[in-house]
């Protein structure tokens, strides 16, 4: 009988051991699926979705309580998400100061192209007017940047070519007048500036010009009247 009691108490033990080795197997079959699938949620989350999306995915992030395998590609991707919200958030906020500080036609360019390519992810009924309003403000600059670059770069030869081109300025600033900065202001009426002082040194050269012509002839009368 001791025998026979030794030998059921080995399966006994047996089953014991397989029972707890069956049950860490279901353990780390369980965490490994719960692995899989919060690497497959988080590699699935874009950096480029909308504004809305990228909110709703670091909110899911955040709220994700993840195995110690995913915690350090979570918390990445998290980060990275939070980011670029805040970039585009940035982008939109700022867009109008940086419309203030732009006084030439390449950054105006510049900004609204980076506008127009962003636009599509501003769903947010209030960022996206800011984007809007930036665009078309955009477009009054351009305009305006290309004629007063224009009369900033060609060459005048004539007081009424230098009137022409002060009264273009002066015009452009008139009409784009409500989308323009102080800065932007001041950079078009520094180029009436500049054309006024041409204008007299163009004045003064050609009198200077006129009186050396008439001390010319008359040193060449005197001349003549002296032989």
């Amino acid at each position: 009988m001791a025998g026979l009691d030794s030998a059921v108490q080995k399966i006994r033990n047996a089953i014991k051991v397989l029972e707890q080795d069956k049950k860490q197997l279901e353990e780390r079959f369980l965490q490994d699926e719960k692995r899989l699938r919060q690497e497959s949620v988080i590699n699935a989350i874009s950096l480029s979705g909308s504004i809305t999306q990228l909110r709703d995915n670091v909110t899911t992030l955040s709220e994700m309580n993840p195995v110690d395998e995913v915690e350090l590609l979570l918390t990445e991707k998290r980060n990275a998400v939070a980011q670029e919200l805040t970039r585009l958030t940035m982008f939109a906020n700022s867009f109008s100061d940086s419309l203030d500080k732009a006084v030439d036609h390449k950054t105006a360019s510049q900004l609204r192209d980076e506008a127009i390519r962003l636009q599509n992810r501003y769903d947010d009924s209030e960022i996206k007017q800011l984007i809007e309003a930036g665009i078309f403000r955009c477009d009054s600059l351009l305009k305006f940047f290309n004629d007063f670059e224009k009369f900033r770069n060609r060459i005048y030869v004539s007081p009424e070519e230098f009137g022409e081109a002060i009264s273009g300025v002066k015009i452009g600033i008139d009409e784009a007048s409500k989308h323009l900065s102080e800065l932007q202001k001041q950079a078009a009426e520094s180029i009436i500036q500049t054309l006024n002082n041409d204008l007299a040194y163009s004045l003064i050269s050609e009198f200077v010009f006129q009186i050396l012509q008439l001390l010319c002839c008359s040193l060449s009368l005197v001349c003549k009247v002296i032989n």
